[in-house]
C-alpha cells in the first residue's frame, strides 16, 4: 500500500553505510541492492565499515555481510569499498 515503508538506509558524513534495512516481508527482491546501488551512484566517496566488534556501530549481520557480498559479486561494489576492520572510527552525524 500507498506510504508503506519499505525499506532504509543511513549514510554517516564521511561516506560510511551506518544501517540498512529491508522490511521482512520484501527481502529476496533486489531492494537492498538497488538502494546500495542507488547511494553508490550518488556519493562517490561511498564505503563500508564491516566492524567485527558486536557493539560496532558498523557492525554486519550475517544477512548484511550476505547483501554487501552479493553486491560486490555483482559489481554494484568495488571491493576496495569494503573495509574489513576491528576497529572503526567514531561517525559524529548522518548525512542520509
Amino acid at each position: 500500500p500507498a506510504g508503506t515503508k519499505v525499506a532504509c538506509a543511513t549514510v554517516d558524513e564521511d561516506s560510511a553505510l551506518e544501517n540498512i534495512e529491508v522490511e521482512s516481508r520484501f527481502r529476496r527482491q533486489g531492494i537492498g541492492k538497488n538502494l546500495i546501488r542507488f547511494i553508490n551512484e550518488h556519493d562517490t566517496q561511498f564505503h563500508i565499515y564491516g566492524g567485527t566488534q558486536h557493539n560496532s556501530r558498523y557492525r554486519l549481520t550475517e544477512e548484511g555481510a550476505a547483501l554487501i557480498n552479493a553486491c560486490v559479486r555483482k559489481g554494484i561494489l568495488e571491493d576496495t569499498q569494503v573495509i574489513i576492520s576491528c576497529s572503526v572510527p567514531q561517525s559524529p552525524m548522518s548525512k542520509f
